[in-house]
């Protein structure tokens, strides 16, 4: 159990390192775009690479979330159940996150076979299907995370004083 709560520490650690390079390469990317074409220049990649990055960010930091029990929510009523109840809509919820990650990477392998050989217009070494793969591994991530969170609530073992999911507005 030991190895692998320091194997799952250390898949966060590499996906947070990795998180934060693609949003920091974001506004470079963009921002050199902007400069080069004062001057006349074109990144024809530019836009294509941020727009890749931003899916990739937006997947990975959605395990990240969930893992961490800051993923949006609206907690308006569920804050007003009984500690019990609070607990069942938490493993209810996280069951319901973890079909809908089946159905999302159900969709990117469709994706995935329907995109074999497509390549990006303006990075051509770069396979439509790597950031298909990429969502699928996040989603395959997040219905193990939503999963374990479903336990921790059956097991009661989450802070409920936050809320019922975990964030809130």
């Amino acid at each position: 159990m030991d190895t692998l709560i320091k194997i799952g520490r250390h898949c966060e650690k590499v996906m947070l390192v990795i998180a934060v390079v693609m949003l920091s390469f974001i506004p470079i990317a963009i921002g050199l775009q902007v400069v080069l074409r004062s001057l006349n220049f074109s990144l024809n990649w530019s836009e294509e690479a941020s727009r890749f990055a931003y899916v990739a960010v937006t997947f990975m930091g959605s395990v990240l979330a969930v893992k961490h029990g800051k993923h949006i929510t609206i907690t308006f009523l569920s804050d007003k159940l009984p500690r019990l109840a609070q607990r069942a809509l938490g493993v209810i919820v996280h069951l319901f996150m973890a079909a809908f990650m089946v159905l999302c990477s159900y969709g990117s392998t469709l994706l995935m076979s329907a995109a074999k050989g497509v390549r990006a217009n303006s990075m051509l070494w770069f396979h439509l299907n790597y950031l298909y793969g990429f969502v699928f591994i996040c989603c395959i991530l997040m219905i193990i995370v939503c999963l374990i969170r479903s336990l921790e609530y059956a097991l009661d073992k989450v802070n409920l004083a936050e809320n019922v999911t975990g964030g809130a507005i």
